[in-house]
Order: C-alpha cells, then sequence, then structure tokens
C-alpha cells in the first residue's frame, strides 16, 4: 500500500491541520480555536520548546486533548482516507515526539499545579492574615472600650459617698430621702416629709411605726412594713442593704460577678439558687422591683401564678423590669441592661425553639459545657484578682453582653434557614 497519498486542500477545507496541511490525525484543539494533529503539535512544541499557537501565536497552558467529536466526524466522512493518514504518520520519529510532549505536559501541568496550589495557599494564608488582624482589631477595639469605661467610670466615682459604704448613723437628710427612694417609687412621696422632719440617720434607726404614721403620713399597712422592715435590717447591721446591682458589686463583689454570669448563661437557674439560698438577700428586692405594679401610693404585688410564669418563660423580662426600675438613678445603664434583655429574650426564644425542632446538635452541647468550664474558670481568677482587674472583668462581661447574644442568634438563625 503506498503511505505516500497527497490529499489535495481543496478536498478538506477545515478538516486540515494547521501544521501540516493534511488531513487531521487525532484534532488537538488549543485554546485560541485553531487544531494540529497530535503528532505535528507534539513536534512544533518538542522543537521549538514553545507553548504557543503556531497560527496566532496565542499562549496555552495545561495538557491539551483530543478533540474526539471532531475525529468522529472524520472518521466517517473519509473513514478509508483516515486509515491511510493513520498508517502514515504512526513512524517511530512521531511515536517519540508524542512520548516527549507527553512528558513535557505532566511536568508543566505539575507545575502549574503546584504554582496555583501555593498561590491559593499564599492568598488563603494572606485572608486568614488578614481576618485575624480584623479580629484582633475588633477584640482590641472592644478591650480598649472597656478599660476607657473602667477608667472614667474609677475617676467619675473618686471621692463620692455611697450609702452601702457609710454607716447608716453618718447619714444626712439627703441619704435617707435617696435611701427611701431604693425602697421603690412610692417611696419618693415621702421625701418632703422627710426634709420637713430633718431626719437623719440617726433619728432613722429609732424610728417607730407611730412615728412612721405620724412624721411621714405613710398610711399603707403594706409600705408601712416594708420601711419598717428595712430599718430593722439596718439596726442590726448597721449599714443599708443593697438592692442594685452596683451595691451588690460593692458589697459583695465575687458573689454579684457569679449572679451576673448566671443571669447571662442561666437565669431560671439563677432566680431558683436566689430562692433557696438567697431568699432574703437577693430573690426578695429582686422580685419585689421586678414583680411590682406601682400606682400612687399603692403597691399591689404580682400573684406567685405570675412570678413562675414569668421566671419559666421570660426571666430577661424580669431582669428587665428590675433596670428599669433604676433608671432614675442610673440612666444609660438601666436602658442599656433593657436593650441586653431584649436580646437575650429573643436568644431565649431561639434556643428553645432549636431544642423543640430538633436541630440541637451534639456541637451545642459541647459549646456550652465548654461555655460553663469557662465561667468557672473566670469565677476562680476572679477571687485573686486585684480590684482594678476585677472591674475590668465584670464590665467586659456587662458591655459585651449584646455582641454575645447576638452572635447566639445569628446562630439560631442559620440552623433555621
Amino acid at each position: 500500500m503506498n503511505t505516500n497519498i497527497s490529499i489535495p486542500v481543496e478536498e478538506h477545507g477545515e478538516a486540515e491541520c494547521g501544521c501540516c496541511f493534511e488531513l487531521l490525525v487525532e484534532p488537538t484543539t488549543l485554546v485560541c480555536g485553531h487544531t494540529f494533529c497530535k503528532h505535528c503539535l507534539a513536534r512544533w512544541t518538542v522543537t521549538s520548546g514553545q507553548r504557543r499557537c503556531q497560527t496566532c501565536k496565542q499562549g496555552w497552558r495545561g495538557s491539551p486533548k483530543v478533540n474526539i467529536v471532531l475525529r468522529n466526524m472524520l472518521q466517517n466522512a473519509w473513514s478509508q482516507k483516515m486509515a491511510d493518514r493513520v498508517q502514515e504518520v504512526d513512524t517511530d520519529e512521531n511515536r517519540r515526539f508524542l512520548s516527549d510532549f507527553d512528558k513535557m505536559n505532566n511536568i508543566v501541568t505539575a507545575q502549574e499545579l503546584l504554582q496555583s496550589v501555593h498561590g491559593g495557599m499564599s492568598a488563603g494564608i494572606s485572608n486568614a492574615q488578614n481576618n485575624q488582624t480584623r479580629c484582633k482589631y475588633f477584640t482590641s477595639g472592644i478591650a480598649l472600650t472597656v478599660l476607657v469605661f473602667c477608667i472614667v467610670s474609677y475617676i467619675g466615682n473618686i471621692g463620692q459617698r455611697t450609702l452601702i459604704d457609710t454607716p447608716v448613723k453618718q447619714w444626712n437628710t439627703d441619704d435617707v430621702v435617696t435611701w427611701i427612694g431604693h425602697l421603690g417609687t412610692w417611696g419618693d412621696h415621702f421625701s418632703d416629709a422627710i426634709r420637713k422632719n430633718s431626719i437623719d440617720g440617726k433619728m432613722l434607726l429609732v424610728m417607730q411605726e407611730s412615728d412612721v404614721r405620724n412624721r411621714l403620713n405613710m398610711t399603707n399597712e403594706l409600705q408601712r412594713k416594708v420601711f419598717l422592715k428595712e430599718i430593722a435590717a439596718m439596726v442590726t447591721t448597721g449599714s443599708k442593704q443593697p438592692v442594685n446591682l452596683w451595691e451588690y458589686k460593692s458589697a459583695y463583689p465575687v458573689f454579684t460577678f457569679t449572679m451576673l454570669l448566671g443571669f447571662k448563661l442561666f437565669p431560671r437557674i439563677t432566680i431558683g439558687y436566689s430562692y433557696i439560698f438567697e431568699y432574703d438577700t437577693v430573690y426578695t428586692p429582686f422580685m419585689k422591683y421586678a414583680c411590682s405594679e406601682f400606682s400612687g401610693n399603692d403597691m399591689e404585688e404580682a400573684t406567685n401564678f405570675s412570678r413562675l410564669f414569668y421566671i419559666a418563660f421570660l426571666p430577661y423580662w424580669l431582669v428587665g423590669r428590675y433596670a428599669s426600675a433604676w433608671t432614675t438613678d442610673h440612666y444609660w445603664v438601666s436602658r442599656f441592661i433593657v436593650l441586653v434583655c431584649a436580646f437575650a429574650t429573643i436568644y431565649d426564644v431561639m434556643l428553645f425553639l432549636t431544642i423543640f425542632m430538633k436541630k440541637w446538635t451534639e456541637k451545642d452541647v459541647k459549646y456550652h459545657l465548654c461555655l460553663c468550664r469557662d465561667v468557672a474558670i473566670v469565677l476562680t481568677l476572679s477571687i485573686f484578682l486585684p480590684w482594678f482587674l476585677f472591674n475590668f472583668l465584670f464590665y467586659d462581661n456587662v458591655v459585651c453582653l449584646p455582641i454575645f447574644y447576638c452572635m447566639n442568634i445569628y446562630v439560631f438563625y442559620k440552623k433555621f434557614k
């Protein structure tokens, strides 16, 4: 058989190789769109050392593949001619070029892959470093804000005298007015009577029920009981009983920090603990402001059923009510805590929905266990911290509460989505 068959150019048209101008054998199409015989492309690439198209000089990467569709079309159109062409190009020289071409492609492809991986790793490392930098700046910003807040609070409190740190016998009339205001909004109605009678700390400690009725004109029996009960407690201790967050922090720092973290993470358990172990010092003052309605001189306490309802379903609402009762003394802080309680209520509802809808995973359990562990470590360390660092830790947990709840709300939102 004659292997040197020459096929006219005009007979094949677009089925010709752009290099040898013969019928395409194993047609290989480059990214630029030009097609060559695979052995022609191999010969050109190996001899020139360039990975460029012979026609348009555009570079190409990777390992060019045979155009199977075009090859099948050529086989169907010119089956005999294709068989002759395959036999014609099947030489040792072409096989050597094809072998070298495949080796070159494998080496270059591996190099390109390594460069791509290295570039991806570099980009990933760069992105990770950028994220770490942003996170570091964000965390540093929060820490700096809390630190400035602590310093400003410390400077602002220098020289200020608080009732809980001052013996009752040293109180003046204004201190007594402030104290009765802390008993509830109903106490403000007796401020003028206290000033009119010039009642100071010493006189307050010896007041009897008749004095309260006659001098202060306190006709409501329940109000008189609360008033005299507080006086009896101060006679025993010699100082005012803490009733708000800041007074508790001043009197019982570690215990207050424990209660803060407890209300943050486990409000129901914390309220239950205060009912069993701290009924007079924590539970009663808390419920007095959180579950009581005041109207003029009448004070209607909430029923036990409503208390149980709020503790079971809306514990953060109780905390918000308690904080709102102190807006006069702590204007911005009280409103901040009310805002935090709104976020906390949303978080609490979504937490129960997650458990109810069986979207609670093992990862969530581990997260909350780790949270409990961290709380235990923080509480243990807080015992040994100096006062300034303790304040920093305390205010850090207060200021960062919205961030904590918003992050958890976002996590729950993604679960539902």
